[in-house]
């Protein structure tokens, strides 16, 4: 066996393998911290001027954002029904989700074709609140 082999380095003393374990292991729960905080950060990116915005964490999980669009105009739901069934399958998505947003939107509030009715409406604006889901228009989502 060559000098020196197996008892540390010469003129280190025998206490080098332990330092050298302690450093070790101090450099992976910094590695491990460090991941940690990287996973947790929070990265934005926006398009068309601002409209759409995109926020991810380092695990690649959507945090805010547009995920969907829905046109609530009466010309695209055949009943009461119907609406409401659509209505809840989104808010039960929505409630799901972390930081999940849907983007509703309807050309005027009326009885026409292209329009929601107050009553559509109303069932919407209450089914969220009792899932505690928050609403935002358009102008505040311009500046979020």
């Amino acid at each position: 066996m060559a000098k020196g082999y197996g008892r540390g380095m010469p003129g280190m003393g025998g206490g080098m393998n332990m330092n050298m374990l302690k450093q070790a292991q101090k450099m992976q729960q910094d590695m491990l911290r460090m991941q940690q905080e990287l996973q947790e950060k929070e990265y934005q990116a926006a398009s068309g001027g601002g409209v759409v915005t995109a926020v991810v964490n380092g695990k690649h999980e959507l945090r805010k954002g547009f995920v969907d669009s829905m046109s609530l105009d009466n010309a695209n739901f055949d009943s009461q029904e119907a609406y409401e069934q659509k209505i809840m399958e989104v808010l039960n998505e929505l409630k799901g989700g972390k930081g999940r947003v849907a983007s509703f939107y309807s050309h005027v509030i009326g009885d026409g074709e292209w329009c929601i009715s107050t009553d559509r409406l109303e069932f919407l604006l209450r089914k969220a609140k009792e899932m505690g889901l928050q609403f935002y228009t358009f102008q505040e989502l311009q500046y979020w």
